[in-house]
């Protein structure tokens, strides 16, 4: 069983749910707390290969005397070919060296960009709005309101996902900028198939011409495919080459449809600080990108760890790079098979991978009240509240991913942590939600409330 600590820390309410759940996390690490961590949708997991790449790259630049001087470098036309080419042989995106582009960042970075495009293409008008699933990332929202873009909702449901993104197109006409796509979708973990792209480039390939593309004045309608978690997607066997299948042999450069892809390398690599980002876009955005991830990003590079990164991404080191794709994979399925036998139809839909999502029944914690600090009762008004009591009291952080259509609460929860830990968060989230249940509610009978008061 937990033992919570005496100190109680807050959740941040102010700051996007992902960020907030790990300000949490770190805050009860720092005061001596065990909890575990299902919130981080990062891998904890380093690639050994380039762990010993960067090791000798900065041991090299030590002993030359460059170590201090090689911050910031122009971008690396070396690595931004080597990530063309990885791209292409691995996941068999027709990527382009003069088309691709990384960051000393996180794959958000990558996004940003891509939304600032979409709405400076736009002339930001006020009504822009950019199709994005039902449930998405939280800091997809929080991007687009940056540039004031809102979201025209598409229903996640797979082999529909086409019919879904164009009936949006339809009801919103030429305010729409762009769609974003999530493959594996994140918060759920589906993996989109081939026969998925296809039909979506189909439709916007169809609003991208004839009348539609005279309406918008010319403008096309960009497809922006965020991809942080692709190592989740099984192997396949292209010509010899071991590879993912991950289903994105549509993005090619000669499509209608013009295409954004933030490839969030720092979570598959395992260095989400600095962090390593691979962008790969249409040749028709390809100007513009690199000018907005100049300014809106700042491109700035570490020599060494990019040397290391360059030298990950060459043929010769596929071999181990996969070796490594193939246990975090093995983890991910251990990690959902374990949650669904826990929380069973709770999970909602998805493939094996770094995420998944929960839905809560609001009325299991809604206005119930528990023990909290100083000995004092702790009232649960929100999923906030309930986010905040099961990391202080049953040690596990998990994210809120807000409210679904039906009007239930949905959790947000990472897979990074190995099976016995993983396991043991699980655990503890079904008991902090059992015992929500069991408690009184703030509107029950006075005697009830006294009762719930240690």
């Amino acid at each position: 069983m937990y033992q919570p600590i005496e100190n109680w820390i807050s959740l941040d309410r102010d700051t996007s749910p992902t960020t907030a759940s790990t300000n949490l996390y770190n805050a009860l690490v720092a005061a001596g707390a065990k909890p575990v961590n299902l919130g981080q949708g990062r891998e904890i997991v380093e690639l050994p290969l380039l762990q010993k790449l960067t090791i000798e790259a900065f041991e090299q630049a030590i002993k030359g005397g460059k170590l201090l001087h090689s911050k910031y470098g122009a971008p690396s036309a070396e690595l931004n070919a080597a990530s063309a080419a990885w791209l292409k042989r691995i996941m068999n995106v027709d990527a382009v060296k003069d088309a691709t582009f990384t960051l000393e960042n996180q794959g958000r970075g990558g996004l940003y960009a891509a939304f600032h495009l979409l709405a400076s293409l736009a002339g930001f008008r006020k009504d822009g709005r950019v199709v994005v699933p039902d449930t998405s990332w939280p800091m997809v929202s929080d991007q687009l309101d940056d540039f004031q873009l809102k979201p025209a909702l598409y229903t996640m449901a797979r082999g529909r996902y086409a019919d879904h993104i164009r009936a949006q197109l339809e009801a919103h006409g030429e305010a729409i900028v762009g769609v974003y796509v999530n493959s594996p979708h994140n918060p759920t973990g589906t993996l989109l198939t081939g026969a998925d792209f296809e039909q979506i480039f189909a439709v916007l390939n169809a609003a991208n011409s004839g009348a539609a593309l005279e309406r918008r004045g010319g403008r096309k309608i960009g497809l922006v495919m965020d991809n942080p978690y692709p190592h989740a997607a099984p192997e396949i066997v292209r010509g010899g080459q071991r590879g993912l299948d991950t289903g994105l042999d549509s993005f090619r450069q000669d499509q209608a449809t013009p295409w954004i892809m933030p490839v969030s390398a720092s979570k598959f690599f395992g260095t989400a600080e600095p962090g390593f980002t691979m962008v790969a876009t249409h040749a028709a955005y390809a100007k513009r990108l690199s000018a907005r991830l100049m300014r809106s990003v700042g491109i700035g590079f570490f020599s060494p760890y990019f040397r290391a990164l360059t030298a990950t991404l060459q043929a010769a080191s596929d071999t181990a790079v996969l070796d490594h794709f193939a246990t975090l994979r093995a983890k991910y399925i251990a990690n959902r098979t374990a949650l669904k036998t826990a929380l069973g139809t709770a999970v909602v839909d998805g493939d094996p991978g770094m995420t998944a999502l929960v839905t809560i029944d609001p009325q299991d914690f809604e206005g119930r009240l528990l023990p909290g600090r100083d000995g004092r009762h702790f009232p649960i008004d929100d999923l906030n509240d309930a986010i905040e009591y099961l990391a202080n009291r049953h040690g596990v952080i998990t994210v809120n991913n807000g409210i679904d259509g039906a009007g239930r609460a949905l959790l947000r929860l990472a897979a990074a942590e190995e099976p016995a830990n993983y396991r043991k968060g699980i655990d503890r989230l079904a008991a902090g939600f059992a015992e929500m249940r069991e408690a009184p509610r703030r509107n029950e009978p006075s005697k009830a409330r006294v009762a719930a008061e240690p």
